[in-house]
């Protein structure tokens, strides 16, 4: 089941049933929370859990507002520039190490024979 958002910011899901329902919230700006909502005779109850920004648990109160935990991030941040990183690469070590072994093999072959 869907619903888009309206100009005023509100939405809503005509003739639920009473049961327990899982509400996620997409939006290509803002991160929110996952909500399972339990629907009664009488009374809507939720609660919200966040997976990724603190893992953090809570209730909310009916009307049910949504806030969005943080701004959504498309891109990761880069870090600059370090040799480091490169040098610790798998491949730039096996390449260390195998002229390591050709160097040896040839200063060997010319000292011992």
């Amino acid at each position: 089941m869907e619903s888009l958002v309206r100009s005023d910011g509100t939405f809503q899901f005509p003739n639920l049933k009473v049961g327990t329902y899982s509400l996620s919230i997409h939006s290509s700006r803002f991160v929110y929370p996952l909500y399972l909502v339990d629907v009664g005779e009488r009374a809507v109850r939720a609660k919200y859990h966040t997976l990724n920004h603190g893992n953090v648990s809570g209730i909310v109160e009916h009307p049910l507002r949504v806030q969005p935990i943080a701004p959504f991030a498309a891109f990761e941040a880069t870090t600059g520039f370090n040799i480091m990183g490169y040098l610790k690469s798998p491949f730039i070590l096996m390449g260390i190490a195998t002229f390591a072994i050709l160097g040896c093999s040839k200063v060997c072959r010319s000292h011992y024979f």
